[in-house]
């Protein structure tokens, strides 16, 4: 069984990912602001992210005042790349709650051709819906055979609902 990646990367901007191993953390779409600093130097304050793991709550002291965060680390390689703000004991603050910063020094962007970090190979064609595929099957047989043997559309009806 392989690694899980819980984000899903379809025209979402720029894509920013751990600098060790360049696992996908985020998009520029998720971006809120990169006016931030953290223990390393600037970093960026997105809304979302995937593929990292959360650490223990701690309260630290900030610029901006008391915050309850969690360090966030890469669940491929483990490094760490910033924090979760969980709490905001500041009223101004509260904006920043649910939103995690990472820092510029341990995360980078990632061009659009990346590898697909599934493993899957590009061009490999996905497999049909098999709920919708049954049902197209199902309407067209029942309409070949009901206009072959000239019955109505009630009586097909009537079949579908005898199934059930």
């Amino acid at each position: 069984m392989g690694l899980k990646f819980h984000g899903v990367v379809e025209s979402r901007g720029e894509l920013y990912g751990c600098r060790s191993c360049l696992t996908y953390i985020t998009s520029g779409e998720e971006l809120t602001s990169s006016a931030f600093t953290g223990s390393t130097g600037p970093a960026i304050l997105f809304k979302r992210a995937w593929n990292i793991t959360h650490g223990d709550l701690k309260e630290r002291g900030m610029t901006t005042g008391m915050h309850i965060v969690r360090d966030v680390h890469c669940s491929s390689c483990k490094m760490k790349l910033g924090w979760m703000y969980e709490m905001a004991l500041v009223n101004s603050q509260i904006y920043k709650e649910g939103q995690v910063i990472l820092e510029n020094a341990l995360v980078c962007r990632i061009s659009l051709d990346m590898k697909d970090p599934a493993g899957e190979e590009p061009g490999v064609p996905l497999p049909p819906n098999i709920e919708t595929s049954r049902h197209r099957k199902s309407s067209a047989k029942k309409t070949r055979s009901n206009s072959e043997s000239g019955s109505s559309s009630s009586s097909s009806s009537s079949d579908f609902q005898g199934k059930h």
